[in-house]
């Protein structure tokens, strides 16, 4: 299905799927950073509970874009063709989708190390909910300063 068609007929549609990948997480977010020795922080902190229920999520997005024919794939690799494949809708769905994914399990990871290193970071996981790169490079900075981890 070309492009256009999907812009114009589904683009309320898209935009909710957008915001719900975007907010999917933000409760887990927002456990992680303002209750971190809830008892149901640490058991949804687990890198394979809430990343595989965000998964499903993913998976639908790539299912529709089988299901409704690929976009024409990049010619060659050049910013250009790369970008021109992932403005279509579906592709961008699916992008952000794992991005949503990877930052969230950044962020656990990052959680339970603090958490063992008795550092408080909710500084550094507000950020990772969409700059994780960034704000791995602030916790190594942050573990570097602190001594060894609590056993």
């Amino acid at each position: 299905m070309s492009q256009w068609v999907l812009d114009t007929f589904g683009r309320q549609q898209f935009n909710e799927a957008f915001w719900i990948i975007s907010l999917i997480p933000g409760p887990v977010w927002i456990m992680l950073m303002f209750m971190p020795d809830n008892r149901i922080t640490r058991r949804l902190v687990s890198p394979w509970v809430f990343p595989p229920i965000l998964g499903i999520v993913y998976l639908y997005f790539v299912y529709l874009l089988f299901a409704h024919g690929l976009p024409t794939t990049p010619e060659d690799v050049s910013m250009k063709e790369v970008r021109r494949f992932v403005i279509h809708p579906l592709v961008f769905l699916v992008l952000w989708s794992h991005l949503m994914i990877t930052d969230l399990f950044v962020g656990m990871r990052m959680f339970e190390d603090a958490r063992r290193r008795n550092i408080y970071v909710p500084i550094e996981l507000f950020i990772c909910w969409f700059f994780a790169p960034v704000a791995l490079m602030l916790y190594a900075g942050r573990r570097a300063l602190k001594t060894q981890p609590k056993n």
